[in-house]
């Protein structure tokens, strides 16, 4: 895993296949968080800077194939698409980020949210699957 300057992983997260996992700069990913890439680089997460992460949110880049009904799911092969995180993003506990998402710059994702397709620039996102609330604006609410 490559892990920026002024990163804090809570000791009980959950890295696997660390070697096509990057971490920016100043984020923090939180207690009990599972950050599964898959068996290549095609299954890589990346997460930008001053990124911070609710307890128990999961990220996975691969899944189960299920091309066929003659063979049992879990024998089919794996299907890998890459995680984008990009900068200054907070990520609601419990949060679910699914295979081939990127999610921009400044969003926000609601706690319980399963975010199965692309988050734009500074979106508010929550839901199963994940819906845009509103967007972040300079003003104060």
């Amino acid at each position: 895993i490559k892990v920026g300057k002024h990163t804090n992983i809570h000791p009980t997260a959950m890295i696997r296949e660390g070697e096509f996992i990057t971490i920016g700069s100043h984020c923090l990913i939180n207690h009990n968080n599972l950050l599964q890439a898959g068996k290549s680089a095609n299954g890589s997460i990346t997460i930008g800077n001053y990124v911070h992460t609710g307890a128990n949110v999961m990220m996975i880049a691969f899944n189960h194939g299920f091309y066929t009904k003659d063979v049992p799911t879990k024998e089919q092969d794996y299907v890998e698409a890459p995680i984008v995180i990009d900068d200054d993003v907070w990520i609601g506990g419990g949060a679910i980020i699914l295979a081939g998402v990127t999610i921009g710059k400044g969003a926000i994702i609601a706690a319980g949210t399963v975010v199965n397709r692309d988050v734009p620039e500074y979106a508010i996102v929550g839901g199963v699957p994940a819906k845009v609330l509103k967007y972040r604006n300079d003003e104060k609410e």
